[in-house]
């Protein structure tokens, strides 16, 4: 799938930064995702070239999917760190718009990730389908193309289902190895319809509870990206008969027992800190 990063950014008078793409269109301040940066740098250097504003994304509040399933877009909060509106010549417009009501010329898609960022509280990312939408196009139109535009990511999903003290449901693999609920993320699919999937799937006796997205883990390497969901304590007898290849596995010793598997070590370090967060985070593996 394409991966897109937005920014939503308010000034002092709480209105909203929005590029105009056509003499009836608005847009946020977005950019594909990049190669060789985190998701933050990329939104910021957009800022800078797109706007002449200097910005800081400073959380994460949306996590979505186009209609056609093939684009994911990643918003962020922003907050001003400098820097005067200037637009480079050829470059669509751009200035500051009140938000109470949100401006018209916002596609569905755009205004849902607006008003999901405006009045997002802090915590994990809202996440949601997109209506279907020509605004991603208009949006193209006469900006500066990132250096790989459209460039094509692979998802995976994590599964963390525990029972409140660090115990977590793994699955066996070949040579005993012991590992968190994992799977990819499959063409169409949004990332936590994903790991619904894998939840019914690994364990069809229990019933199934909403789940949070507590951290995004990208690697420009290989342009592949883990997204991590936590479900709240299952209560033991839930694990009173899991379905053959899988077991509960103390999180502390996933590293110890299977110390020279690296597949281990990350999939434990990524448990371990998505067990530790309340809010969503999105970071660089490294």
């Amino acid at each position: 799938m394409r991966v897109t990063v937005a920014g939503i950014l308010t000034d002092h008078k709480s209105r909203v930064l929005l590029l105009q793409t056509t003499p009836t269109t608005l847009t946020p301040v977005s950019r594909p995702a990049e190669v060789g940066q985190s998701p933050a740098e990329t939104l910021a250097r957009a800022f800078r070239e797109d706007t002449g504003l200097i910005v800081l994304p400073v959380r994460p509040t949306g996590v979505y999917l186009s209609s056609d399933g093939l684009e994911l877009t990643l918003v962020y909060r922003c907050t001003m760190r400098g820097g005067d509106i200037h637009v480079p010549e050829g470059q669509p417009p751009a200035g500051f718009f009140d938000a109470a009501p949100l401006p018209r010329g916002l596609s569905a898609a755009d205004h849902r990730q607006l008003d999901d960022a405006l009045h997002h509280a802090g915590g994990p990312v809202q996440l949601g389908r997109l209506p279907a939408t020509g605004s991603r196009l208009s949006r193209l139109l006469g900006r500066r193309e990132a250096a790989t535009p459209g460039a094509e990511w692979e998802a995976f999903v994590m599964l963390v289902v525990h029972d409140g003290l660090r115990q977590l449901v793994c699955e066996r693999h070949q040579g005993g190895i012991m590992r968190p609920l994992r799977d990819e993320v499959w063409g169409g699919e949004a990332p936590w319809e994903a790991a619904a999937r894998l939840q019914a799937r690994l364990l069809p006796h229990v019933e199934q509870v909403t789940t949070e997205l507590r951290l995004v883990q990208v690697s420009t390497a290989n342009r592949s990206i883990v997204f991590v969901f936590v479900a709240p304590p299952y209560p033991q007898a839930a694990f009173a008969h899991l379905p053959s290849g899988l077991d509960m596995w103390p999180l502390d010793r996933l590293e110890l027992d299977q110390i020279d598997d690296d597949y281990v070590t990350l999939d434990a370090g990524l448990a371990r800190d998505a067990l530790a967060s309340d809010a969503t985070a999105v970071r660089l593996a490294d």
